[in-house]
């Protein structure tokens, strides 16, 4: 799967989760949302530190960051 199709995909997602979301009540949203932001902030958290150990000459053709390998 090229990682624009996976950036999309996990794009719509969130967008749609978030969308669910805000028609719940305030009771059930309010939770939700601070889950959402801990998810958030995790993933900037990991992306941040996978870019501060990228080595600088070890590049490729995804914008300049090396791929990770999930399995």
């Amino acid at each position: 799967m090229s990682e624009e199709i996976l950036k999309q995909l996990v794009n719509f997602k969130f967008s749609l989760v978030h969308k669910v979301v805000e028609r719940l009540p305030e009771t059930i949203q309010k939770p939700i949302k601070g889950l959402e932001g801990q998810l958030m902030q995790t993933l900037y958290d990991i992306s941040k530190e996978f870019v501060e150990k990228t080595p600088v000459g070890e590049t490729d053709k995804t914008g300049g960051l090396r791929t990770i390998d999930v399995e």
